[in-house]
């Protein structure tokens, strides 16, 4: 029976989490650290809830502690590694990853995070490896073909990168940051009539862009 209503009680912290109801799953969790205090998925849940509010000390302290008491869980290690990516302490994240990778090798979201940090500090062969990585293992992964189309860009290779974008947009039409960026990379080619289809569905959520509009009204 006990189990049952600890169940249960885990269950109600996901439900607040996945409401987005982050306030509430901190006040959640700290009423019940005292009497489940080697409960990992608390102290998890709880580092995700910090995290939100951009609480990283906090949340730092409360995911390196679930480590500690179930140090097999991957998703714990992604968890920390994502807080860290907002800090941007690069070697942190680099050591994460391995320790997520030692346990589950083919872990997506292990090399979409080593990716973005390699690309974010300019490393742009190592963010490439790590991005085909996630190719290789998921070849529909949007964000993966997001992400390799970004260091297309950034070399300057306009066709490639209008392949990835579109590729990227093929499994996600919600990346907004892919229509934009094709958009304008269309519009440098003097493919305006794409070009604005592409920056029309970033108008549709943000209908003040200064420059999607600007590039429109160009084309």
């Amino acid at each position: 029976m006990n189990n049952f209503v600890e169940f249960r009680k885990f269950d109600k912290t996901e439900i607040l989490l996945k409401e987005g109801k982050f306030a509430e799953a901190i006040d959640y969790c700290l009423k019940n650290i005292a009497k489940r205090k080697d409960d990992s998925d608390l102290y998890n849940i709880l580092g995700v809830c910090y995290t939100k509010y951009d609480k990283f000390p906090q949340a730092i302290t409360a995911l390196e502690y679930a480590i500690k008491l179930n140090p097999d869980i991957s998703q714990y290690y992604i968890n920390l590694a994502k807080v860290y990516l907002y800090l941007d302490n690069h070697a942190k994240i680099v050591g994460i990853c391995r320790n997520i990778l030692s346990i589950d090798c083919m872990s997506i979201d292990a090399y979409i995070i080593l990716a973005k940090t390699y690309y974010k500090n300019n490393n742009f062969l190592r963010a490439e490896i790590n991005a085909r990585k996630i190719l290789i293992l998921d070849s529909q992964n949007a964000f993966g073909y997001y992400l390799m189309a970004n260091i297309a860009d950034h070399k300057n290779n306009i066709d490639e990168a209008i392949n990835y974008y579109r590729q990227s947009l093929n499994y996600d039409l919600n990346l907004t940051k892919s229509s934009k960026r094709l958009g304008i990379l269309l519009f440098k080619i003097v493919k305006y009539d794409e070009s604005i289809k592409y920056l029309r569905n970033i108008l549709s959520d943000s209908p003040n862009d200064f420059f999607t509009l600007q590039t429109l009204a160009d084309c």
